[in-house]
């Protein structure tokens, strides 16, 4: 085209045209380039497996701390677990400690309330006697006022 190239574009457009200019001695010049081919392509074979075996490494290493992790978490969860089952133990024993304490305080309001009941019934029974002997003498003197007046 008809276009003004900057100085360093030109220089640029030269290099260009130099690599895609085809060699002068083919056959000769194709010889180097199958070796050097073959030396890029053992290159980057050879990277190639490192990467691989860089890319194993990691994974193992990924598979190894995964593997810690989650003995990390089980170890956590069990403690957790024993945590819980400790506190269990305690609301179970603090539970029945304070169940034989209202059991115990039953029993002696029970007792308390028999033994008040009982001297209830003897009050009773000595207050049934004292009316029956009343009743009696008011009988013997019923029976002593008739017989004066008789």
């Amino acid at each position: 085209g008809g276009q003004l190239l900057s100085p360093a574009a030109a220089a640029a457009a030269a290099d260009d045209d130099r690599i895609e200019s085809p060699p002068a001695a083919a056959p000769k010049r194709h010889r180097t380039l199958d070796g050097a081919d073959a030396v890029v392509l053992r290159e980057a074979e050879e990277a190639a497996r490192s990467i691989r075996s860089q890319v194993a490494v990691e994974r193992s290493r990924a598979l190894e701390a995964a593997g810690n992790l989650r003995e990390a978490a089980s170890r956590v969860a069990e403690g957790e677990a024993a945590r819980a089952r400790s506190e269990a133990m305690r609301l179970t024993t603090e539970a029945q400690e304070e169940a034989e304490q209202i059991r115990q305080a039953a029993r002696r309001e029970v007792a308390h309330l028999s033994s008040e009941a009982a001297r209830l019934r003897a009050e009773v029974a000595a207050e049934q006697r004292q009316l029956t002997t009343l009743k009696e003498q008011t009988r013997a003197a019923e029976a002593a006022a008739a017989a004066a007046a008789a």
